[in-house]
C-alpha cells in the first residue's frame, strides 16, 4: 500500500508530499509553519529541483536526438531526391531503348522481307542457270556435230582437191 501524507492541521490525507503541500498552500496559507514543515518543504523543493534537472537533462538529450533525426531526415530526403532523379534518368533511358528496340524490330522485319525476296530471286536465277546449262549443253552438242560435219567437209574438200590435181 502506498504511503499516505497527512495534513497536520486538518488531517486530510494525500498520495504525495506535493499534494499535501499544495493543500496546505491553498487551505492553510495563513497559519504558522513549523520547522518540520519547513524541512519537508525544503525536501520537496530539493526533490522537485532534482526532478526538474533530470527532466531538463532528458529534454536536452531528446532535443539532441531530435536534431540527429532531423539531420538524418534531411539526408534521407536528399537521397530520395537523388534516387528520384536516377529513376527518371533510367525511365528516359528505358524509353530510348524501347524506341531503339522497335526500330531494330522493324529493320529485322525489313531484312526478313528482303531475305525472302532474295531467296525467291535466287530460286528464279537457279532455274535460269539450269535452263542456260541445258542450252549450253545443247549448243555444245550442236557445235560438236557441226565440227564433225565441218571436219568431214574439209576432208571431202581435201579429197576433191586432191582428185582435181590428179
Amino acid at each position: 500500500m502506498a504511503k499516505r501524507h497527512e495534513c497536520g492541521v486538518c488531517g486530510s490525507s494525500f498520495d504525495s508530499k506535493r499534494g499535501l503541500h499544495v493543500h496546505k498552500a491553498k487551505k492553510h496559507a495563513d497559519e504558522d509553519v513549523d520547522d518540520y514543515e519547513v524541512e519537508e518543504i525544503l525536501d520537496l523543493l530539493d526533490d522537485s529541483m532534482e526532478e526538474a534537472l533530470n527532466i531538463k537533462e532528458k529534454k536536452e538529450k531528446l532535443e539532441e536526438k531530435l536534431q540527429e533525426k532531423h539531420s538524418e531526415e534531411k539526408k534521407l530526403e536528399h537521397e530520395v531526391e537523388d534516387l528520384r532523379e536516377e529513376k527518371e534518368k533510367m525511365r528516359s533511358k528505358l524509353d530510348d531503348l524501347k524506341e531503339e528496340h522497335e526500330e531494330l524490330e522493324m529493320q529485322v522485319e525489313s531484312l526478313k522481307d528482303s531475305k525472302a525476296d532474295l531467296e525467291a530471286k535466287k530460286d528464279t536465277l537457279q532455274g535460269e542457270v539450269e535452263t542456260l546449262k541445258k542450252k549450253k549443253d545443247e549448243v555444245e552438242e550442236e557445235l560438236s556435230r557441226k565440227k564433225d560435219v565441218l571436219t568431214r567437209l574439209r576432208h571431202q574438200i581435201y579429197e576433191f582437191d586432191k582428185n582435181l590435181k590428179e
